[in-house]
């Protein structure tokens, strides 16, 4: 069955794989590069096709997780031209399109294929076989036909959107991780400043005992980049050098990162990240310093708004831009996984576990932001009722 035209296919990412989340967020980096790249890159698209078994009625959480990640690569603009692609189709309708509708996918075509022909015995088949096959063989000429000539007559959509989608969505991820460390800093600060201020009230100088969250460098197997100035991980893994880092950005004559703010000249790229551990600390308390103490956790909690603020437009931007701004499948996703981690023990458990918590922490909060107006009112109050229950929580390490 000859075209003549030329056709490029880019297949299947491969997200939902065993390699896990962290190797789905590699392939949507190598996707961003692909998308921005004037060489080799690709600007526009004719089509994209979901392909989907035309006979399932419903879709799982692993099904639902990589529907929702291949719809959030790309903007607004492509919706027209997606399609979807039914396999082991044949006549009447496909059981998965009302299920696609519910889940809130847009499609513009159906496609149907069935491909049994391929997989035929290769022994002589009998006449009656032998129409049958037959039937089956033309068949699929006749939808790849159709589908061929689809492509022939569509049109290019330009991707001037979908970069700006990936780089907020990477931005979005960045800053959540970020934050996610600073809320716990934040709490530390703000309860030591309560308990402090408590003793202050009651005695002109003492010693209170105190929960103190403290940064420490674990070594990473590959390079990150890391904020000397206020001990937090930037961006990993950093495979290129801090100056032409994408967290980089240049205001004015300076060069200053986009999640910490900080300076280039304060990030050092290594093969170390941070991490943070509760520990108990005797502090002397003077009233000569409340005002100082009180500055201190103000200037936490001013860096805490800032970031949500950052956040909270790049979510705008997506809402905008975003064919799939929702990100509740993946946080769904991931609980899914840590209750199938439970139920297996091993020795890697509380690793891998600790890994998912800590990315679904960091969705849940996404996903809040993605949802709610009144988000800052919200955290706040959870951080005020994080307070009163942080004092018991026993002493360890808490990976971030």
């Amino acid at each position: 069955m000859p075209i003549d035209f030329n056709l490029v296919i880019i297949d299947t990412p491969g997200l939902g794989d065993t390699r896990g989340i962290e190797f789905d967020k590699k392939l949507f980096e190598r996707l961003e590069i692909l998308f921005n790249s004037d060489d080799f890159g690709v600007g526009e698209l004719n089509c994209i096709g979901l392909v989907t078994p035309s006979s399932d009625v419903r879709l799982t959480n692993k099904q639902l997780y990589i529907l929702d990640s291949c719809m959030r690569i790309f903007g607004t603009d492509v919706k027209h031209i997606i399609n979807i692609l039914a396999t082991f189709s044949d006549v009447g309708v496909p059981e998965i399109l009302p299920v696609l509708k519910a889940a809130g996918v847009e499609y513009h075509a159906l496609h149907k294929f069935n491909n049994s022909s391929i997989f035929l015995s290769n022994r002589k088949p009998s006449s009656n076989e032998f129409n049958k096959n037959q039937l089956l063989w033309n068949y699929v000429v006749h939808c790849t036909s159709d589908f061929m000539e689809y492509l022939q007559g569509s049109k290019s959509i330009s991707l001037i959107l979908t970069p700006g989608v990936l780089e907020n969505r990477r931005m979005l991820n960045e800053k959540g991780r970020v934050l996610e460390q600073k809320l716990q800093l934040i709490l530390s600060k703000v309860y030591n400043f309560t308990e402090m201020k408590e003793v202050m009230e009651q005695n002109q100088n003492a010693q209170l005992k105190i929960t103190i969250l403290e940064p420490f460098k674990e070594r990473y197997e590959k390079k990150a980049l890391n904020c000397c100035s206020c001990n937090v991980t930037c961006h990993k893994p950093c495979p290129i050098n801090c100056k032409i880092c994408k967290e980089m950005k240049h205001s004015g004559n300076r060069k200053n990162c986009t999640v910490c703010k900080c300076s280039f000249k304060a990030h050092e790229r290594d093969n170390y990240h941070f991490k943070f551990v509760w520990k108990q600390d005797l502090k002397n308390v003077d009233r000569k310093y409340k005002e100082q103490i009180k500055q201190e956790s103000d200037k936490a909690t001013k860096e805490l708004i800032q970031c949500l603020r950052e956040i909270k437009n790049c979510v705008e931007t997506l809402k905008h831009i975003a064919l799939r701004p929702s990100q509740i499948t993946m946080e769904n996703y991931i609980g899914n996984i840590l209750e199938e981690e439970k139920l297996i023990y091993n020795d890697s458990y509380s690793k891998k576990v600790a890994m998912l918590q800590s990315i679904h922490e960091a969705e849940k909060m996404s996903a809040s932001l993605l949802n709610n107006d009144d988000e800052l009112v919200e955290l706040f109050n959870r951080i005020e009722l994080a307070n009163k229950t942080q004092i018991n929580k026993q002493m360890g390490c808490w990976i971030m």
